[in-house]
């Protein structure tokens, strides 16, 4: 088992080889999109580092999976208020918009 600290030269070089078996050069790449660990885009001796002293136009796209997974989090941290605000400040008046705002203020309510 490798060391935390080895882990992305051991996967950079597992690149390096891997494009080589097939006949490509790793001066075409043009980024890397991956995850956001540390052994693969850390500031230090990670995939990335790696690639970018041997590239260093190299672009890095973190994965848009776990970007939106964390958009997604912090979106959610902030929709219970903004329901109980909205159901406060505009579901009142007629039966149906305090009924709809009761509906809300229950469901916000644990």
């Amino acid at each position: 088992m490798l060391a935390i600290e080895q882990a992305g030269a051991a996967t950079f070089d597992t690149l390096t080889t891997s494009l080589s078996d097939v006949d490509l050069q790793l001066s075409d790449c043009l980024g890397l999109s991956c995850d956001g660990v540390s052994a693969n885009i850390g500031k230090f001796n990670s995939v990335f580092s790696h690639l970018i002293e041997r590239v260093p136009n190299a672009v890095l796209l973190k994965c848009i999976c776990h970007s939106l997974a964390l958009v997604m989090k912090h979106a959610f941290e902030y929709v219970p208020q903004m329901l109980a605000t909205f159901s406060k400040e505009s579901l009142h008046g007629s039966a149906t918009q305090c009924s709809a705002g009761t509906s809300i203020n229950n469901f916000l309510t644990p």
